[in-house]
C-alpha cells in the first residue's frame, strides 16, 4: 500500500454528463465525501438527468463547467455535427483560424445549458482536454465568464514543478502560460499547483501516481476521471478502463483511510488571495533572473565599446546604458510584466526616466555611504543593489507597465 503524505487537495472529477456510467461513479464518490469538486459537460447526453441527481450534494462540493470543443456533438450549428479533433483544434486555434464568433456562441450555449439544468452559474470553469487554454477559446471564455459567472474560479494548468518530471505537464505549462497571465491580470482566483496528467494508453499505478501528486502540503488541484465504462462513453471517448481503475482507488480503503486519518484534507476551491501572492512571488523571481541577464548584457556592451571600438570608459558606459536600457525594457516587457495594459510606446517613454531616476538614486546612496559614512566602495554598492532592485520592481510594476 502506498502511503499518502499529509496534504490539502482540490480533487475534481471531470466529464460528469458524458454518460450515465460516468455519472454513477462520480455521484457515488461525491455522496461518500471522496471528492471536493465535479466538472460537468453541459452538452453531454447525461447532463440533464445527472444535474438532478447532483443537486442534493451542492452544499458539499463545487460544481463547475467543463467547457468542451472536442469529442461530443456541439450545441451550435456553426460547428456542424461534430467538433474537430484535438490536434486540428490546437493548430487552428494557434493559427487564429477559428471563427471567434462561432467560438463565443458555443461557449455561451454551454454556459446556458449548464445554468438551465443546474439553476445557477458554475462555481468554477475548466476545459475538456484543457481546451480552455487555447487562443480564441480562452478570450471568448473570459468574456462570457465576466458576464455570466464573474465569481467562478478557473483551472490553471501551469505547474512548473510538475513540468520538470512529466512531458505532458510541460506541454500544458507552455500552452497555458498566456491564460495564467490573463487570469492574474484580471485577478481571477485559480489554483497554484496542478496534477493529474498521465498516459492513459499505458498501464498505470494510480495509487502511486496519487501519492506523488500529493507529496506536498500546499493546496493542489488534482483532476481525475472516475467512471463505469459504458456504450455511451465508448461512443465519445477512448479512455475507458483507466476510469474504472481510478474509481476503484478512490472508493477503496487506502483513499478512505487517508481522508479519515486527516492525511488528506479536501478543499472545494483555491484559497482567496493565494493565487495573487503566488503570482507576485513568481513575477519577482522572473524579475531577478531577467535583471541578472540585463546586467550581463550591459557589461558585454561596455566591453565591446572599450575593446572593439576603442571608446573611453565614460563613453563606453554611455554606450552600454543607451543599448542596455532598450534591451532591459524589451526583456522586462516580454518575460516579467507580461500582463501590463499600457502600450509599448507609452511604457517605453515611462521606462527611460524611471531608469535614469534609479541611476541617480544609486549615485546619491553611493555618495552618502562612501563619502558620508566612510563605507568601503565595494561594500556600499553591494548593499545598494538590493535596494535599487526592489525600487525598480515596484516602479516598473505600478508606473511603467501597469
Amino acid at each position: 500500500m502506498t502511503e499518502l503524505m499529509k496534504s490539502t487537495v482540490i480533487l475534481c472529477a471531470d466529464d460528469f454528463g458524458i454518460s450515465a456510467g460516468v455519472n454513477r461513479a462520480i455521484l457515488d464518490l461525491a455522496e461518500r465525501g471522496k471528492l471536493s469538486a465535479v466538472s460537468c459537460m453541459s452538452l453531454g447526453e447525461a447532463w440533464a438527468e445527472g444535474a438532478k441527481a447532483l443537486k442534493p450534494l451542492a452544499g458539499n462540493i463545487d460544481v463547475g463547467l467543463h467547457l468542451t470543443f472536442t469529442n461530443l456533438p456541439p450545441l451550435t450549428k456553426a460547428w456542424g455535427e461534430k467538433f474537430p479533433s484535438l490536434k486540428a483544434l490546437i493548430v487552428r486555434s494557434w493559427l487564429r483560424r477559428l471563427d471567434a464568433q462561432a467560438v463565443e456562441e458555443e461557449v455561451r450555449a454551454q454556459f446556458h445549458a449548464f445554468m438551465r439544468h443546474w439553476g445557477r452559474p458554475p462555481d468554477f470553469i475548466d476545459g475538456h482536454q484543457h481546451v480552455h487554454i487555447l487562443p480564441v477559446i480562452r478570450e471568448a471564455l473570459l468574456k462570457v465568464r465576466a458576464e455570466l459567472a464573474p465569481l467562478a474560479w478557473m483551472r490553471n494548468v501551469v505547474d512548473i514543478a510538475a513540468a520538470k518530471d512529466d512531458f505532458k505537464s510541460m506541454v500544458l505549462a507552455v500552452l497555458g502560460w498566456r491564460l495564467l497571465a490573463l487570469m492574474n491580470h484580471g485577478n481571477i482566483i485559480h489554483n497554484q499547483f496542478f496534477r493529474g496528467a498521465y498516459d492513459y494508453s499505458r498501464p498505470a499505478d494510480f495509487a502511486a501516481l496519487m501519492a506523488r501528486w500529493l507529496a506536498q502540503e500546499e493546496p493542489v488541484l488534482v483532476y481525475c476521471h472516475p467512471g463505469f465504462p459504458d456504450k455511451a462513453l465508448a461512443q465519445y471517448d477512448d479512455v475507458l478502463e483507466p476510469r474504472r481503475k481510478e474509481y476503484d482507488f478512490l472508493s477503496g480503503a487506502e483513499w478512505n483511510a487517508g481522508l479519515k486519518e486527516s492525511a488528506v484534507t479536501l478543499l472545494r476551491r483555491p484559497p482567496a488571495g493565494a493565487h495573487a501572492l503566488f503570482a507576485l512571488t513568481r513575477q519577482l523571481m522572473r524579475f531577478l533572473v531577467t535583471g541578472g541577464v540585463n546586467t550581463l548584457f550591459g557589461y558585454f556592451i561596455y566591453v565591446c565599446g572599450v575593446v572593439l571600438f576603442r571608446l573611453s570608459p565614460f563613453f563606453a558606459v554611455v554606450w552600454s546604458y543607451v543599448i542596455g536600457t532598450t534591451f532591459s525594457f524589451a526583456t522586462f516587457r516580454a518575460f516579467v510584466f507580461t500582463d501590463g495594459a499600457r502600450g509599448i510606446v507609452k511604457s517605453y517613454l515611462r521606462f527611460i526616466p524611471a531608469y535614469v531616476a534609479l541611476f541617480f538614486v544609486n549615485e546619491l546612496l553611493l555618495f552618502a555611504f562612501v563619502d558620508g559614512a566612510g563605507w568601503n566602495k565595494l561594500a556600499a554598492q553591494a548593499g545598494i543593489i538590493p535596494v535599487c532592485a526592489a525600487l525598480s520592481f515596484v516602479i516598473n510594476k505600478i508606473f511603467v507597465f501597469k
